[in-house]
């Protein structure tokens, strides 16, 4: 008997297998978009050529939308007997069969589609029973209804390559998006791991993938998400593996990054035990080339084996670009080889994501005809930049400089953005550099949407430009994709020295009304004194409020500026209380020519805290400081001891008695960036006196813990001392602990002080709920509170039962319906039934002492069974919850007798 099912089994296995067509090794469905709905699709599979009873002249190929088509092969000669197209030979057992046809669809949406054909091939060790599997390829079409028409990526590398045992295995698809010939812009790629397919095109059962087969820390594979190339290392046990790569597309569409389509990849890999070390390719370091520049690269390919010769392709963007393309040409295979790769780059080849050149080098031994080949693959980014602008030029206009530059080499630029920064930081871009670096400083003060305008009038959005001030600019081109083009040279220019410029407002003395200040300024040099003729005077204006000026002195007018006083003493003011700023106007025969920039006073501020003065001040100038010398009087000398020299508009003065006086000054020292001028520039505060006080809260205690017991009615709270906690010791005497009932209702009110920062945890005992939330602050010696800690909080646990039976009758024992012990009830709702239904009681005291009177007709009820419905409102940390409750209680009358045994 098993003899004829086994004989059985084999007769039904060859004719499943010869119908079912064992064949299918690799292969992948790409599509190109041709108009509007209209989209070609290729499947494209591998197969055994050895299986030829199961070659497909034509497969089955699934739209995604409802429909399908039979496809017949597009390659190979042309079979007259068979009457189809019989695909390519590629040697090793291996046949690429191509099926072609086009499609149109009916609308926007997302498709997938797909092709399952019967049967993968034998003995595939990471399938189980493959040869029983069937074998499917699918991928997803994107169709929007705005934004370009998406094409996949096409696959150039065959996905059928050979390993060896215990040698790293390498792949790459060498996938390169096919929109990059329509739009001169690619879409970027993602690829990752995948299960292959089988039935239904789902995942087949039982996969596992290649490395989990003889796992452990020397078996893996994996794949480069950014480049897609797959590695493994290393095969540890020798057959045929099948694995698969998703390789997903996304794209800027409407101002989102959305997915456009995918394309699943199955490969094949076939490990042997063989002796063999794959090719090494040298110098793909990562570069950039300007636009319009030839990139020239010689790649070179070696084996490190004796008597092998090595083969080097390479695929990639740069040869499916617009315009000129890039060429790659491979010598004849040798043991040493090189590539020269060239490509005279244009503009219209500038964008924001590099271009990827994937070289593939195969090794080969022309005099061992067994010898099994291996592949290496490398990776070559290139970024393609724009080039700066050129003839950059600035020229001082009244209050702004007029900006200008060319941008001839590109004309596929969008806008240009300026950036300006006082006086020059001599920066230079790397030189795969664009745009502004963040980390310069740099400000971007315009950015230009039209292309053709190439000029700028800088007078900060009509505030007017600063003398003294040397202005440098940088500017960038960008394009349509957001990639930017080298930034220009550095270009600097100032403001015409045709009116004053202020060089000192320095406060003299501190008094609110006996105060002054010291203002100095420097002559026009540039003044058109052709234009502008004598008499000279100046005019100074003064105001405590920005914009409130008001004209506070006149010079004695001169026919020579050079004969002009430029400094003045205000007198009789509150230097006390107020800051001042100043302008200067100059005048030519009575006319005002113009003004100075203003400039104020350097008034210091103070805050008094525990054993410190915080210092701060701000300063309106038009020139720029770089140094701040902070002082503080000294009582025994009579003068200003120096604190610190700093860079910063603030300073911390520590180790000070609370309680007592202290008196500041600050020295600021700067300078304008423009030659031939004074400098350094010197410029006193007023003196600010402050009383240090401990009006800091101390740090919050440490974190709060409750320890509860819901039986005992017992909390216990704990938390930490913040002396043992913060950088500086805080003097902590007390604690404050809050409290609320609810979660979520009400807030927080002191529930007691607990004197002490060594005692860090309190009791509360006899509670009647120990439901709540609780907080700490720690108090110090001058009463100040420090935040409240996290709150903790903790639940009851409500009780609340009832006899099922009572005797009423008077005499003292058990004579009302009472709740057994209960807690954290805070009232209920009884009402009680006899057997007709009608109500005997009711009441919201939890104790509820129903004495078995019939409290709405009046007189005792008759010994029986009474039913009751019971409301409990228990107290929770979320609030007062009712829970029902339903049953029933005997009541008995104690003259009642029983009967015995």
């Amino acid at each position: 008997m098993l003899k004829k099912f086994y004989l059985l089994f084999s007769i039904l296995f060859m004719t499943v297998s010869a119908a079912w067509a064992t064949h299918n090794r690799a292969g992948e469905i790409t599509y190109r978009h041709i108009s509007g709905f209209t989209y070609e699709i290729t499947v494209t599979t591998y197969t055994k050529e050895s299986s030829r009873p199961a070659d497909r002249c034509a497969l089955d190929v699934y739209f995604g939308d409802g429909t399908m088509e039979t496809v017949s092969r597009v390659n190979g000669n042309f079979d007259q007997q068979r009457n189809c197209y019989i695909g390519v030979s590629l040697g090793g057992d291996i046949k690429m069969n191509k099926y072609t046809t086009q499609h149109t669809y009916p609308s926007v949406g997302q498709y997938e589609i797909t092709m399952v054909d019967p049967n993968r091939n034998e003995g595939i060790e990471n399938i189980d029973n493959s040869v029983l599997q069937q074998f499917a390829l699918k991928s997803e079409l994107f169709i929007y209804a705005s934004g370009v028409p998406n094409s996949s990526p096409v696959l150039t590398n065959p996905p059928v390559d050979d390993a060896c045992l215990r040698e790293v295995y390498e792949h790459n698809p060498g996938a390169v998006d096919a929109d990059i010939s329509n739009s001169g812009t690619s879409d970027s790629l993602v690829y990752s791991l995948a299960v292959s397919l089988g039935d239904s095109a789902k995942a087949l059962p039982n996969f596992v993938f290649p490395d989990e087969i003889n796992p452990g820390p020397n078996n893996n594979i994996s794949v480069d998400p950014e480049t897609g190339t797959i590695q493994w290392i290393v095969p540890q046990r020798s057959g045929e593996y099948n694995v698969a790569v998703l390789i997903e597309e996304y794209r800027e569409v409407n101002g989102r990054i959305r997915k456009v389509g995918s394309v699943l990849r199955d490969i094949q890999i076939t490990v042997l035990d063989c002796l063999n070390d794959p090719p090494v390719i040298t110098n793909t370091d990562d570069t950039c080339v300007i636009a319009g520049a030839v990139l020239n690269r010689t790649v070179f390919a070696s084996d490190p084996n004796t008597g092998h010769e090595v083969t080097i392709t390479a695929t990639g963007d740069p040869f499916l670009v617009q315009g000129n393309k890039a060429s790659f040409s491979p010598p004849a295979p040798s043991p040493s080889t090189s590539g020269s790769f060239r490509w005279n780059t244009q503009c219209q080849h500038i964008r924001k994501k590099d271009y990827d050149v994937v070289f593939r080098a195969v090794d080969d031994n022309p005099f061992n005809p067994t010898h099994i080949s291996l592949a290496n693959y490398e990776t070559w980014k290139i970024s393609v930049i724009g080039p700066p602008p050129t003839n950059e030029q600035a020229e001082p206009m009244g209050n702004g400089i007029q900006l200008g530059w060319d941008y001839n080499s590109c004309n596929n630029a969008v806008g240009y953005r300026i950036y300006r920064n006082v006086d020059s930081l001599g920066y230079s871009p790397s030189s795969c550099e664009t745009g502004v670096p963040a980390s310069l400083g740099y400000q971007e003060i315009a950015d230009i949407e039209d292309p053709s305008i190439t000029n700028y009038y800088d007078d900060d959005n009509g505030n007017g430009l600063k003398n003294g001030i040397r202005y440098c600019y940088l500017v960038y081109a960008y394009f349509e994709d957001g990639s930017e083009s080298i930034v220009s040279n550095e270009f600097c220019s100032q403001l015409k020295r045709e009116v004053p410029i202020i060089t000192r407002v320095s406060v003299n003395n501190t008094d609110n009304q006996s105060g002054s200040d010291t203002v100095m300024w420097s002559t026009p040099t540039e003044l058109d004194t052709t234009q502008y003729t004598g008499p000279y005077s100046y005019k100074v204006f003064r105001s405590t409020l920005i914009n409130d000026f008001s004209e506070i002195y006149t010079t004695p007018t001169e026919n020579s500026l050079s004969d002009l006083d430029t400094i003045f003493v205000d007198s009789n003011l509150n230097t006390r209380d107020n800051q001042h700023t100043y302008r200067i106007d100059i005048y030519s025969n009575g006319q005002r020519v113009g003004g100075s920039s203003i400039a104020s006073s350097v008034f210091l501020e103070g805050t008094g805290q525990d054993n410190k003065v915080i210092l701060s001040f701000d300063e309106r100038v038009p020139w720029i400081n770089n140094q701040y010398v902070f002082y503080r009087f000294n009582d025994n000398t009579g003068s200003y001891d120096t604190l610190d020299t700093t860079s910063v508009l603030t300073y911390v003065d520590t180790g000070l008695a609370n309680g007592s006086e202290y008196c500041y000054r600050v020295l600021t020292i700067g300078d304008y960036s423009i030659d031939n001028i004074l400098s350094p520039l010197k410029n006193y505060s007023q003196q600010a006196c402050i009383i240090p006080e401990d009006n800091q809260p101390p740090c919050p205690p440490g974190d709060a813990m409750i320890d509860s017991d819901c039986e005992l009615f017992t909390n216990i709270v704990e938390w930490e001392n913040p002396n043992n906690l913060c950088d500086t010791v805080d003097d902590v005497v007390s604690y404050n602990v809050y409290f609320k009932p609810f979660r979520n209702e009400g807030d927080f009110q002191i529930l007691e002080n607990v004197p002490g920062p060594e005692n860090t945890s309190v009791r509360f005992d006899n509670l009647e709920s120990v439901a709540g939330c609780y907080a700490i602050t720690a108090i110090d010696s001058f009463g100040n509170e420090s935040p409240m800690t996290d709150s903790v909080c903790v639940d009851n646990c409500p009780e609340y039962r009832l006899p099922n039976v009572f005797t009423p009758g008077g005499d003292g024992s058990n004579d009302y319906l009472v709740p057994f012990p209960y807690r954290y009830v805070e009232s209920v709702e009884m009402e009680i039934f006899n057997r007709w239904g009608e109500k005997v009681f009711e009441t919201n005291d939890p104790n509820i002492r129903w004495d078995g009177t019939n409290e709405m007709q009046g007189g005792d009820c008759p010994p029986g069974v009474y039913y009751y419905t019971c409301t409990v409102y228990e107290i929770r940390l979320s609030g007062i919850q009712p829970r029902l409750i339903k049953g029933h209680v005997t009541l008995l009358r104690q003259e009642q007798t029983y009967p015995t045994d």
